[in-house]
């Protein structure tokens, strides 16, 4: 661009890569403008070449790898001489070295991916390499306010603003289009590992991912008490628009032995992760930052880091897992002496030993839990421990005892703005008023459910809901919308890795999948359950909205 009156900047995307991990059958992939380019060069070079089920995913992920373009797309069709896509792939994941050709007749720019990223690169001037080769350290993008924090404009003498502009007129740096009403950039991933090869070269990598690192844990912290409050919907699109430099920084937490930090962020993060049906990957951030050496200490780090995986481990339905990892934060926590974090632990604690059928041991240590939480002031606390102590009433089949404490609960989470609690306590409700012969009550709770779940995204919330409204559909004679319920949360369950654990003490107990199936046909049954798994989200939330038989 050179600025001048009467020009117009003309934007020429990439080609659009597949999606490797949906990929259907070899006919859609070749609709794909970026795989029909792969092909067709490397059909020129090896005539023998052809797409097949075997090379297919290898394919797929070149391409997206390569963000579609072209030219790297051209150079990595070229190597389908020596090597299989199979082949090919590993070593283009680590180094841009693979991208080349030795066409003679092309300047040198154009022969090699590394030479026409370098060509750019060196027509900026010093300030704006240095702003570039900084920039590379984000994964997935960043926003103007991450970019000053992350960069150095002052060793730089560039102002932040000012240099991304140039970068991005000089297309080393996209605009994306703003999601949330405010600026994102980001570079392509075959630019940025060139600008990590430089930032390495000139001595700065491991100074950049320090303070990129440190951005987004510390990002990771102050989602912790947004993530069930009020702003939770806003946050959990935060931090999902920020995953891949979440990942990134707790990698950098690893790599440099930063225990601490990784710790108290993963731990912050697993309301984010379990929410999001990220339930797999946040337990295998969270067991490597707790296995590691400099992490073994008696820290309030590591025993925020050992609830959140106990938070993953519940969800997943691992109880052995959930418990071992409560019973050494509580331990922990004991020894630091906080009392209300002793009465977070004690909560935890609580839940696993009912699951396992100890109710008066989980009641004592709900009492104990509710005693320091209301002498240190903390109301959702307090909400919290009074509705754990539904289990008793439930044991019981005191069905009207059980709703009024809810009905207590939903009120404080109502005043404090808390929709994910209230979601969960709603399915309480639910449950208790079917129980209790009140029909209408027991699905007007278990929809305010469903759509507080819906609004913030949360998977495992939604899956939980169904499994609700399973049983409330069998309670009400209508099994075959029960067991189209019950596909529809397994399905979900599969997709995501984990999801609504069993009630215990009375509470979500039992199998509405059984229940339906012992009033059907075993072909019926099927099929019903069958429809379920294979509904998309919004059919089966339109069932649910419709309260019949669909």
């Amino acid at each position: 661009m050179l600025s001048l009156r009467g020009e117009h900047e003309y934007g020429v995307p990439p080609l659009e890569p597949p999606d490797p991990k949906s990929i259907a059958d070899l006919d859609t992939l070749n609709r794909s403008e970026a795989v029909r380019l792969f092909t067709e060069r490397a059909l020129a070079i090896q005539p023998r070449f052809r797409l097949t089920s075997e090379n297919a995913q290898a394919v797929a992920e070149i391409t997206a790898r390569l963000d579609g373009l072209p030219l790297a797309i051209e150079l990595a069709a070229t190597r389908v001489k020596v090597l299989t896509p199979q082949q090919m792939l590993p070593r283009l994941e680590r180094s841009l070295s693979l991208l080349a050709s030795d066409g003679r007749t092309l300047p040198e720019r154009q022969r090699t991916l590394r030479g026409a990223i370098a060509w750019s690169y060196d027509l900026l001037n010093k300030p704006e390499q240095g702003l570039f080769r900084q920039l590379s350290v984000f994964s997935g993008g960043w926003t103007l306010e991450a970019a000053g924090a992350v960069t150095e404009p002052e060793l730089l003498d560039l102002e932040t603003l000012e240099g991304l502009s140039a970068l991005v007129d000089k297309s080393l740096v996209r605009s994306i289009d703003p999601a949330a009403g405010f600026p994102r950039f980001a570079m392509l991933e075959t630019i940025r590992q060139f600008g990590q090869e430089a930032l390495l070269t000139e001595g700065e990598l491991d100074r950049t991912r320090r303070r990129h690192g440190e951005y987004f844990l510390n990002l990771a912290r102050q989602a912790e008490l947004q993530l069930t409050g009020e702003e939770q919907a806003a946050w959990l699109e935060q931090c999902e628009r920020e995953l891949d430099n979440l990942r990134a920084a707790l990698r950098w937490a690893i790599d440099a032995s930063e225990a601490d930090l990784g710790q108290e962020a993963a731990g912050a993060l697993w309301r984010f992760w379990q929410q999001r049906g990220h339930l797999a990957e946040g337990r295998g951030w969270l067991n490597e930052l707790l296995a590691m050496p400099s992490g073994q200490g008696r820290t309030a780090a590591r025993a925020k880091a050992l609830t959140g995986a106990g938070g993953i481990a519940w969800w997943q339905i691992d109880h052995d897992g959930a418990g071992a990892f409560y019973g050494e934060a509580l331990a922990i926590e004991r020894e630091l002496g906080e009392p209300a974090r002793i009465a977070e632990a004690l909560y935890n604690q609580a839940f696993v030993v009912g699951a396992s059928g100890d109710i008066d041991r989980s009641a004592d240590l709900l009492k104990e839990s509710l005693d320091l939480f209301r002498a240190a002031e903390v109301e959702h606390g307090v909400a919290r421990a009074l509705a754990m102590l539904v289990i008793r009433d439930a044991q019981a089949s005191d069905w009207p005892s059980a709703i009024a404490r809810l009905e207590e609960v939903v009120a404080i989470w109502r005043r404090l703005g808390d929709r994910l609690q209230l979601a969960f306590d709603l399915i309480w409700l639910a449950f208790a008023c079917g129980r209790a012969g009140r029909p209408r009550e027991a699905r007007s709770a278990a929809l305010e459910a469903l759509g507080l779940f819906r609004e913030a995204g949360n998977a495992t919330g939604i899956g939980l809901a169904f499994r609700d409204l399973a049983f409330l559909a069998v309670w009400e004679g209508r099994p075959q919308e029960a067991l189209k319920f019950v596909g529809a949360a397994e399905s979900l369950r599969d997709r995501i890795g984990g999801g609504p654990p069993p009630g215990f003490g009375g509470m979500l107990e039992g199998d509405p999948g059984a229940e339906a199936r012992a009033q059907l046909s075993e072909d019926e049954a099927e099929r019903c359950w069958q429809q379920g798994r294979n509904m998309e989200l919004e059919e089966a939330l339109t069932l649910a909205r419709r309260g019949t038989e669909a």
